[in-house]
Formats: structure tokens, sequence, C-alpha cells
């Protein structure tokens, strides 16, 4: 195995930090544009203190906005109570332009 398969495979055993599992899902996605931070946001590679523990680079795992134990993609996205309001508003205009 090469190392981006072994990295992969790590991320599998531990779980997802991220929205998508491998950068290569979120390059052969069918709908919209990818650049450099949306892959980092769907992959969990980016300044989220759990990779950057996970890698060396923090101390720390917990989000310190918020005391959740662990600050990643999924958590900012789906839980975090800082981005409630944003959650909310995001629901409702995809509720109202999809008739949901």
């Amino acid at each position: 195995m090469n190392g981006r398969n072994e990295g992969t495979q790590q991320r599998r055993e531990d779980g997802p930090t991220g929205l998508l599992d491998s950068v290569q899902a979120c390059l052969e996605r069918k709908h919209g544009e990818t650049d450099f931070y949306l892959t980092q946001f769907l992959t969990g590679h980016s300044c989220f203190r759990e990779y950057l523990h996970k890698n060396g680079h923090d101390d720390r795992t917990n989000y310190s906005l918020c005391d959740s134990s662990g600050e990643n993609a999924l958590h900012i996205l789906f839980s975090c109570p800082r981005y409630g309001n944003e959650r909310d508003n995001l629901e409702k205009l995809i509720a109202d332009e999809y008739e949901i």
C-alpha cells in the first residue's frame, strides 16, 4: 500500500473525521465545484483541533467555544451550538427552495 491508502485505512479504523471518507470521494462528487477549503472541510483535513491533535500540532482535542469533546467537521456542521442560528437559517433556506 502507498502512503495515501494507509492514511485512508487509518481514518476508517478511527472513524470518520469529516463528512466524506476520502479526498477521492470529494473530487468525484457529481454536484458543485470543489476547491481547497471545501475539500479540507469535507474530509476533516482542516484546522480542527481533533485533526491537529492527531497529527501532533495541538495538545487539545476539545473545542473551546462550546466545550465539546472534539472539534471536527461533523460537530461544527451538525451540532455545535455556536452555529445554531446559521444552521437554522440554512435549513429554512433549503426547505423553502426545495419545498420540503
